[in-house]
């Protein structure tokens, strides 16, 4: 690939830019204890699906209980993992090893957290389906390449699934614990977390001030703190993203990502071994702010709960989620009035979906954040008031990520890897401290690339940059539908459908209302997907699958409404529905985020079987 140099001699025509210096100077472990000294006996974690005294003894209880659900302040936070710590040097583990974790969303996480900060470990959260019988062949790969001196499961089930594929790839782990309160039924090497108090270390508060770091080995910042795996969806298989400490600390500024501060109460509802979650925790912690686990798995009415008992202020959700909230029976009821913040990313975010989110949560600012597993705080709004006041930009339905931050340097790049010009389409390249250099174990070498301006990751993600400088995700690169050529968006035709069934529901509420009635569900495509299928003539053609529940659809209206909002050239081939691929939602991954390879793979299936195949 030839990459055209020219961030030295900027054109402001063409689709790269610098956002120019970041100053990135603290340690993980310094940001904590700088959270920990603005508001040591306030709340640092409050896991609502756990009970007030867990862990008491390894934490400390508060007198009086705060409340009927486990609520840990910083000084309590940093008691418990100081005990974990000293636990695991007594037991072998060195600085620069690495901990892996498999637990579900609790608030052991957080410990775990912080004693890999304390220690200078790097923390792996690994998905706990990695221990289910079927997924053994996963587990060994992860524990080879990973090679933890230490590790933390939920239950004695994974003990044993842990211990089982260790036999069998000859790998020594040095200290082991579950969850569980009560290390009963688990092997005679693992004991419980609980345990930790009864073994009498650190048996006394310390000052994170005093805690030993050793400064040489996070100097440079390119130690490994955290190693984060892909979902897969892309590529069928995971890829680990090695971030340094220089990446994490970099994408902590909450300057460049999450809209928080010392008084946010963030809901933290995405799987603790996804991107998302250590990045909001260590955002929010670093200010000394509260994080709210609702919880262990998404839910909308439990998420709804948390908002109103815990006056949370903001949170982040995928599109799918924002669905979820809009479908919950209970959400007219809400007394919501503390949420002010809605961030939304992980997947396009349409002009419709703001819309509905605002909908929503009428009293919340909705914007969009930018990031992914290999880095984050790239591209994003600084606060809420450089968002333009006429609103967030649009192009062709999806709304803008914002300008390049601070420390990052953007490429919209053709396919000979040179820059476009602005308001031309291309591939992202992205060069920023908050960036991965390499998958694990060397994966796919050739998405990454060195010159002059820096190292770039090369991003999967088709992208366009306006004349104003503002940047627009419009699909993965291998997601788009190239019809006679010409490529297709499929989130533009998605947006085009999001604004007709809003329309729908618009008329169907305004009939209602000028018959004296109560509406049934007003509208017959109230979500909508679209993927590419292969065509001998055209290449492929634009299929759009829609939510009906069991009601028909008007494929005319929707093929017309689809041409209205963009062009012939995205007429729709076909329009099917969930029921007639035999789904009940739409399969998405353990981030909302939907599972496209999926969707594809049940709509051949119905068209071949069908003989509706072209």
């Amino acid at each position: 690939m030839t990459i055209r140099w020219t961030l030295q001699q900027p054109d402001i025509g063409l689709a790269e830019v610098d956002g120019g210096p970041r100053l990135v100077n603290n340690s993980i472990w310094g940001l904590l204890s700088e959270g920990y000294q603005k508001n040591p006996n306030g709340p640092a974690f409050i896991s609502m699906h756990q009970p007030a005294e867990h862990l008491a003894a390894l934490v400390g209880q508060e007198t009086p209980s705060p409340g009927p659900c486990l609520s840990w302040t910083y000084a309590q936070l940093l008691r418990g993992a100081s005990r974990i710590a000293a636990s695991l040097t007594a037991q072998g583990v060195r600085r620069g090893s690495t901990l892996v974790t498999s637990v579900v969303n609790c608030a052991e996480w957080s410990l775990l957290y912080w004693a890999a900060a304390m220690l200078q470990l790097t923390f792996v959260p690994l998905d706990p389906h990695v221990l289910e019988p079927t997924r053994v062949h996963d587990l060994k790969y992860f524990l080879q390449v990973l090679n933890p001196s230490s590790i933390v499961v939920h239950d004695s089930v994974g003990a044993h699934a842990i211990d089982d594929a260790c036999q069998q790839i000859a790998v020594d782990i040095s200290a082991k614990f579950v969850c569980e309160s009560s290390s009963h039924g688990s092997p005679a090497s693992w004991p419980s977390l609980a345990d930790v108090v009864k073994d009498g270390v650190a048996d006394h508060d310390i000052n994170p001030n005093e805690v030993f770091q050793d400064e040489a080995l996070d100097a440079q910042g390119t130690r490994v703190a955290l190693i984060l795996f892909t979902s897969g969806t892309s590529t069928g298989q995971p890829k680990g993203c090695p971030l340094s400490v220089a990446n994490v600390v970099s994408a902590s500024n909450p300057s460049y990502g999450f809209v928080v501060d010392s008084f946010t109460r963030a809901v933290a509802h995405s799987a603790c071994f996804r991107a998302i979650y250590p990045a909001l925790s260590l955002s929010c912690w670093t200010l000394g702010a509260t994080v709210v686990r609702p919880c262990y798995t998404f839910s909308a009415g439990r998420i709804l709960d948390a908002i109103e008992s815990h006056a949370c202020t903001m949170m982040v959700c995928v599109p799918a989620q924002v669905h979820a909230f809009a479908d919950e029976p209970s959400l007219s009821t809400r007394r919501l009035g503390s949420f002010q913040t809605l961030q939304l990313g992980g997947d396009i975010i349409t002009i419709d979906m703001v819309d509905k989110a605002s909908r929503v949560f009428g009293n919340a600012v909705v914007t969009t954040i930018c990031g992914m597993t290999e880095g984050a705080g790239f591209l994003g709004w600084s606060s809420i008031r450089t968002i333009p006041v006429k609103g967030p930009p649009c192009y062709g339905g999806i709304v803008a990520l914002g300008p390049v931050l601070p420390g990052a340097k953007i490429r919209i790049c053709d396919v000979e890897g040179q820059a476009v010009t602005r308001s031309a389409e291309g591939e992202l390249h992205v060069s920023s401290p908050s960036m991965i250099e390499r998958y694990l174990d060397d994966v796919q070498p050739e998405l990454f690339y060195k010159d002059y301006a820096g190292k770039w990751l090369i991003t999967g993600d088709r992208a366009m940059m306006d004349e104003a400088g503002y940047v627009y995700i419009i699909g993965r690169s291998k997601d788009i539908i190239k019809r006679r050529g010409v490529p297709l968006s499929p989130a533009m035709i998605e947006s085009a459908l999001d604004r007709y069934a809003n329309i729908q529901v618009l008329i169907s509420l305004h009939v209602a209302r000028s018959a004296s009635v109560i509406p049934n569900s007003p509208t017959n495509c109230e979500q909508a997907q679209v993927i590419g299928i292969s065509h001998p003539i055209e290449g492929e053609e634009p299929i759009a699958i829609v939510q009906s529940h069991g009601k028909p659809v008007d494929v005319d209206s929707v093929r017309q409404a689809v041409i209205y909002a963009l062009s012939h050239d995205y007429t729709l081939a076909g329009v099917l529905t969930l029921d007639q691929l035999g789904l009940v939602d739409f399969p998405i991954n353990a981030t909302g985020k939907v599972i496209k390879g999926q969707l594809k793979d049940a709509a051949v299936r119905y068209l071949q079987q069908n003989q509706l195949a072209p």
